[in-house]
């Protein structure tokens, strides 16, 4: 449950699993709008897919707004091959935005593609855009509620951005997946040392070593804690164990 004033929403649970709140489809007159033909072109590198793009613009607008649903499957998975396609080589160039465009198109044209999401996620967490990052990746667990790694990717960028409520609600979600989950079971003990619960803090950093016996990240957190409550022998004790393991 979120603490008392703390202003962020609690999910509530939907067929087991934590439930985000799907974000709002495109439409394709946002698809259109989007295509930033003004100063720059979306793809300057290829022309191929850029008109490909365009004539599907086009269409779009012909055909009275109606959803890239309205293309048939083999020309979507044509066009979605293609930009998937020019984002890797895109990255490979060193090109981030131009790859990024690329897979926001993909995600566009095809709502159901998580593999583009995931890719967008980590190409937008690796420049630093982490609002961007999360948006994919709550795209990803609307549609696929069982991927255990975006809801751990979710919960650590919430993590850092310090949104603990929502950090624990994708954390339990990881768990409800994959009940040894250790980075998962790490965070949501980070969070309630934060949040100055020491003891549950330790529940999870035990929990941790149930799993694996000498892992060294819980046993120096555990030490740590037990320096602050001014208990230097057994905090000595893990010290000494992270020291012997490191050293076999």
């Amino acid at each position: 449950m979120a603490p008392a004033g703390s202003g962020e929403p609690v999910w509530s649970g939907l067929s087991g699993f934590t439930k985000i709140p799907a974000e709002k489809s495109f439409l394709p007159q946002q698809i259109i709008s989007d295509f930033r033909f003004r100063n720059h072109s979306v793809f300057p590198h290829s022309i191929r897919t850029r008109s490909i793009l365009m004539i599907s613009a086009c269409a779009v607008t012909a055909l009275g707004g109606c959803s890239w649903y309205g293309f048939g499957d083999t020309k979507k998975d044509e066009m979605t091959q293609e930009l998937t396609e020019h984002a890797r080589r895109s990255e490979e160039a060193g090109d981030l935005v131009e790859a990024t465009d690329s897979l926001s198109r993909v995600a566009e044209i095809d709502q159901a593609d998580v593999a583009a999401r995931l890719e967008l996620a980590r190409l937008h967490r690796d420049a630093g855009r982490t609002d961007e990052a999360i948006k994919s990746l709550r795209e990803v667990v609307s549609i696929t509620p069982d991927d255990t790694r975006a809801w751990l990717e979710l919960g650590e960028l919430y993590y850092l951005k310090e949104s603990f409520n929502y950090a624990e609600a994708s954390l339990d979600a990881t768990l409800q997946l994959d009940p040894r989950n250790l980075k998962a079971l790490m965070i949501k003990a980070e969070i309630e040392e934060r949040r100055r619960f020491e003891s549950r803090a330790l529940e999870y950093y035990h929990r941790v070593l149930a799993i694996e016996e000498n892992y060294p990240p819980a046993m120096l957190r555990i030490a740590r804690i037990h320096m602050r409550n001014q208990e230097p022998v057994r905090a000595s004790v893990l010290l000494r164990s992270v020291c012997y393991c490191r050293g076999a």
